[in-house]
């Protein structure tokens, strides 16, 4: 890939490396069953709920509930042809996903046809639903969507990561079932008033994140352990939380993001030294 034989230093380095730390996570996995996931050690049983948890509240914030939505809204406003039948962000953001989920059901409520209470009638309040259902997913994609699959290996046990995660993307699939399979009988029973299931559900999260959730900005995966194990931490205090012989949290990522650039620039003095003797 760089260029360079099989011999080189960099290479075998950059080998003896990943063989190292394939080898350590191999001997970490050892001798851990799924039932440790579920254990008080090292807070694996709290990480491992917290994970779950979190996945599920990636589905149940509502943004499939637009995807499934999207058709009977867009119809009114004549966007979709009628010819063929065819640990701080995450609070602000779920406020923010909150607040428009409430537009929209509570305009697809008032709005609704009273000969078809699945379909929206009126022109302007399909506008409404669509902007409200367009800034809410704005919200979602940008943050909880991606963000939740990265607080979740944060959060595992380093001897537990795979079966942690494992665990929760369960937890995602099968509440993303259930929603494909239910929905469809749910909004034939309560039409747009079934938005405000979700308002519940993202309000419950926004305090799960605030009072459950750990802080991990600005923290690497070892100290993050050492916060874990720390029994002065408590999830809505942890953002002031400062490694050991560190003045900030900002000191650490300053360091790493150092140590970064050097190795970066090891390599392209490696590249280039390589380079030179080939000319």
């Amino acid at each position: 890939m760089r260029g360079v034989g099989q011999d080189d230093k960099f290479v075998n380095d950059e080998y003896t490396e990943i063989k190292n730390e394939v080898e350590k996570e191999t001997e970490m996995q050892e001798g851990n069953s799924w039932l440790d996931c579920f254990s008080l050690k090292h807070k694996a049983l709290y990480r491992t709920l917290m994970a779950v948890l979190l996945q599920m509240g990636q589905q149940l914030t509502g943004a499939n509930y637009f995807f499934y939505y999207g058709a009977t809204i867009f119809a009114p406003v004549e966007l979709v042809s009628n010819k063929e039948d065819n640990s701080y962000i995450a609070q602000i953001i779920l406020a923010w996903m909150t607040i428009w989920l409430i537009v929209f059901s509570t305009a697809g409520v008032c709005g609704q046809d009273d000969g078809n209470p699945g379909n929206v009638s009126d022109k302007s309040i399909a506008i409404l639903m669509i902007c409200s259902a367009c800034f809410f997913i704005l919200g979602f994609a940008s943050t909880w969507g991606p963000g939740v699959w990265s607080s979740v290996a944060e959060l595992a046990v380093p001897q537990l990561r795979a079966k942690q995660m494992a665990l929760a993307t369960m937890s995602n699939w099968t509440w993303n079932f259930n929603l494909a399979f239910f929905t469809s009988p749910i909004t034939d029973d309560i039409h747009f008033y079934y938005g405000y299931v979700f308002v519940g559900c993202v309000v419950a999260f926004f305090f799960i994140v605030f009072f459950f959730l750990y802080e991990t900005a600005n923290l690497d995966l070892e100290t993050v352990q050492h916060m874990f194990m720390d029994s002065s931490v408590k999830p809505w205090n942890s953002a002031n939380w400062v490694p050991s012989g560190r003045e900030s949290r900002s000191d650490l990522k300053h360091d790493i993001e150092h140590d970064q650039i050097e190795s970066d620039i090891d390599v392209a003095a490696n590249d280039q030294y390589q380079h030179t003797n080939e000319g």
